[in-house]
């Protein structure tokens, strides 16, 4: 494989870690892991890029990052994503027995990318999809200390980002950055010699902020929406709002069609005769439960008969806005 300039990612993997005294408990408790790279040995080509694993620095003082100064180490973060990939764990490195079996690792990319990648989002941070690691393995990197490498390779069904399908689904629902609320963006850089500015000539903390607009259904969405006959007096009250961005409109839906027993996303949704909602999996562990458990909506009391039929066209719908959200 080969790879083109450094870059800096920022990889979530399914598993983490939290900081447990017992080394082994650390291990059977991973269910996440942030990684976030820096180093000059890291290079992206889309699809497929090479990642340099953490530690080797001294940030002892309160330091964000330094240069490498020792040996990386199989451990935490690096042991995390070296279970991901399907082969043994070895301190000599390994490559997996078949990569599209190893354990999702999700990708988000950083728009301080950009000056190193063209795969890099213009502004904020972007998710890019599911990787798997393909292999790992230990080397000398540039500064002269032995460094963790992972080949992490795109194993997504949805298109790149990046791509012309991509780019697409983006215009088609209204994908765009996501601001905090009260953001004001940094003032550009002057080049020359550095003046100090008074306070007159300070801008308004609000004068370049980004302007606020009411998020738009696309098309696509509503004749989606026309589909689901179950849930047809829900989505008439529900297209009715108005979403002042992307992220409400996306908060309200996710409460609209919340799993009634989990309280998550339905994933599978069942057709209740009350209209809540109810996921596939949810409504059999209710309905294996002996005589002594109702059977009811835990909203509304209504009764179960938990031979209730998938609601396909609500299914199609929560993808089209959540893609993947079921994986």
């Amino acid at each position: 494989m080969q790879m083109n300039k450094s870059v800096r990612c920022q990889l979530f993997s399914m598993y983490s870690y939290d900081y447990i005294r017992e080394e082994d408990e650390y291990l059977r408790n991973m269910k996440k892991i942030c990684n976030k790279g820096g180093y000059e040995d890291d290079v992206d080509n889309g699809e497929e890029f090479m990642y340099t694993g953490s530690g080797g620095r001294d940030l002892d003082g309160n330091k964000r990052t330094n240069v490498q100064s020792f040996d990386q180490t199989l451990s935490k973060g690096n042991l995390g994503l070296a279970m991901n990939c399907d082969a043994e764990i070895s301190q000599e490195g390994a490559e997996a027995k078949n990569w599209k079996k190893g354990l999702p690792v999700r990708v988000v990319r950083g728009s301080k990318l950009r000056k190193h990648s063209k795969y890099a989002p213009d502004d904020g941070f972007r998710y890019d999809g599911i990787y798997k690691v393909v292999k790992y393995y230990k080397e000398k990197g540039l500064s002269g200390f032995y460094v963790w490498r992972y080949v992490l390779r795109r194993d997504d069904e949805s298109p790149a980002p990046w791509t012309k399908e991509g780019q697409k689904i983006k215009a088609e629902r209204g994908w765009s950055v996501i601001y905090p609320e009260g953001y004001v963006p940094p003032p550009p850089k002057v080049k020359g010699k550095k003046r100090k500015l008074d306070k007159e000539n300070l801008p308004a903390n609000n004068s370049s902020a980004p302007k606020k607009r009411k998020f738009e259904i696309s098309e696509t969405l509503k004749k989606l929406t026309v589909k689901d006959k179950h849930n047809s007096k829900v989505w008439k009250e529900f297209l009715r709002k108005e979403f002042p961005s992307q992220q409400e409109f996306q908060d309200s839906l996710q409460e609209t069609f919340s799993c009634s027993i989990c309280m998550c996303l339905a994933s599978e949704p069942r057709k209740l005769k009350c209209r809540h909602n109810m996921c596939k999996d949810c409504l059999n562990r209710l309905c294996k439960n002996g005589d002594d458990v109702a059977k009811i909506c835990p909203l509304c009391r209504e009764d179960i008969q938990g031979t209730e039929s998938e609601n396909e066209e609500l299914r199609e719908i929560l993808n089209y806005v959540f893609p993947g959200y079921e994986t």
